[in-house]
């Protein structure tokens, strides 16, 4: 039992790889397994695929590269026979099989159309073509192997043949006995059920194929999308840092006492992350529960109810490759009447941070999307993670511990900089996207791209873990704030 990978995209499309060991090295070193370009995006080792003898299966690790796996993200999954990988966000992409036999891998002439298909759409006609005759020359059984290329020859000879027919007899006459021994070698692969099966799965091919164009063309432009938001678009996302506390009842205050105060006997102070984007004109786009988090903590819902005033006191907003910036609390916009979960902050956004473009389309046009969640899921965490251990340990010492220095200490190392994640949008509702790209606390506010490089919505709420379906607010009830 062998792992096998058929490559749809990137360099290596069109093949079929059925490496021998029970460990398989994916990335661009020389030494690689399965070896891709240096310029393909594919990191030296990027991957791994081993088979575990404890489960009887195989499983695929992350190692320097990032890897999505039927559109997930992971650093670690167990493989099914037809499951999709990429390696990298909009890179290769191949099919993940399992080879059953001992021998020499093979495929049957139905599982090489199938396979040209797959390739097709995600690559193009001309990849599928080159992919089918690959196969056909290098996986089929021997048999086939010596009568495609006779059957080829047999085609072309005889279309040869009947061109020199029409320019005169004497042609005609020169040419009869090798059109009469093509004509008998393609009698007797037609014997061999070989020539009518061909044809009619090439002809099957062609129809799929021409039915799948607009498929490819399409696909082709959402990798360009994820290009644009990877390198441009995400400069857009901020880092929302906000502190806040409870001021006392108002009968409950005395002088030099009228806050809410910890075990320590300090004023109460609540550090969280949020995530957001910039609309232009300094318009921030967020999550309410992010501009006023208190409304969403059922912990101090009792106390306000009993007289305790919460109070915003700092709130920031970073962008990649920037500083942090201030925002002022008393310019947030909420939606007034409904618990719609959108908010608007305004800060002085520098020149250069984009601005991004919302999508007007109907709610009924966006089913089956495939879409990009941008943010920072799990706040500074994840930031320090991506950051080199060393200025890490740096940061840390250096802040005492402080969110805020944190975040100051990594902005001015260039280390703030969103997660890309990627899913499909399963389901649109009047006041509700749900979809499968992963995401987790601290993405709330971030922008739901679409397949047009435009925001379709605004990431809001999540499902325990990093996993099943999260869900996002329609981009026009944050759009319905943006001038209040």
């Amino acid at each position: 039992m062998r792992a096998q990978l058929l490559h749809l995209s990137g360099s290596r499309r069109g093949r079929t790889d059925t490496p021998a060991g029970p460990t398989i090295r994916i990335g661009s070193a020389v030494d690689a397994d399965v070896r891709f370009p240096t310029h393909s995006g594919v990191a030296a080792e990027h991957a791994v695929i081993r088979f575990d003898d404890c489960g009887c299966d195989f499983l695929i690790e992350a190692r320097g590269g990032q890897v999505f796996v039927e559109h997930r993200q992971v650093e670690e999954a167990i493989l099914k026979s037809g499951d999709l990988i990429e390696f990298g966000v909009g890179g290769p992409k191949a099919r993940f099989r399992v080879w059953q036999g001992n021998g020499r891998a093979c495929k049957p002439v139905r599982r090489m159309v199938e396979d040209a298909v797959a390739v097709g759409r995600s690559s193009g006609v001309v990849a599928s073509g080159q992919s089918l005759v690959r196969d056909l020359l290098t996986q089929a059984t021997l048999t086939l192997k010596i009568g495609f290329p006779l059957l080829v020859v047999a085609l072309v000879g005889l279309g040869f043949g009947f061109g020199w027919l029409g320019g005169g007899r004497s042609a005609s006459k020169r040419l009869g006995p090798e059109l009469e021994a093509l004509r008998t070698e393609l009698a007797e692969l037609r014997e061999r059920d070989l020539g009518p099966v061909l044809q009619a799965e090439i002809d099957e091919l062609r129809v799929e194929l021409a039915e799948r164009s607009a498929e490819v063309d399409e696909l082709a432009a959402v990798r360009d999308v994820v290009r644009d938001v990877l390198l441009r678009q995400s400069r857009a996302a901020c880092l929302i840092h906000g502190v806040w506390g409870m001021k006392l009842p108002e009968a409950a205050r005395s002088p030099g006492a009228d806050v809410l105060t910890d075990a320590s006997g300090k004023p109460l102070r609540i550090d969280y992350t949020g995530s957001g984007f910039h609309l232009g004109e300094g318009r921030i786009v967020t999550n309410r529960h992010v501009a006023v988090p208190w409304d969403a903590d059922e912990t101090f819902s009792g106390l306000i109810e009993r007289g305790f005033e919460p109070q915003m006191l700092a709130l920031s907003a970073t962008f990649p490759g920037g500083s942090p910036l201030l925002v002022d609390p008393a310019s947030t916009r909420l939606r007034p009447g409904d618990d719609i979960d959108v908010a608007v902050l305004r800060a002085d956004v520098p020149a250069d941070v984009p601005v991004l473009e919302v999508d007007a389309r109907d709610a009924e046009e966006l089913g089956g999307e495939t879409v990009l969640v941008v943010g920072y899921p799990t706040g500074v965490n994840a930031l320090l993670a991506k950051t080199d251990p060393a200025v890490a340990r740096e940061v840390l010492t250096a802040s005492a511990g402080d969110l805020g220095r944190i975040i100051d200490g990594l902005a001015a190392r260039g280390a703030v900089s969103p997660i890309i994640t990627r899913g499909v949008l399963s389901e649109v509702r009047e006041s509700r996207l749900v979809y499968d790209a992963e995401t987790t606390s601290g993405g709330s506010g971030g922008p739901v791209f679409g397949s047009t490089g435009k925001v379709l919505g605004v990431n809001f709420a999540i499902t325990r873990g990093f996993d099943g379906s999260n869900f996002g607010v329609p981009i026009r009830y944050a759009v319905e704030l943006l001038d209040r």
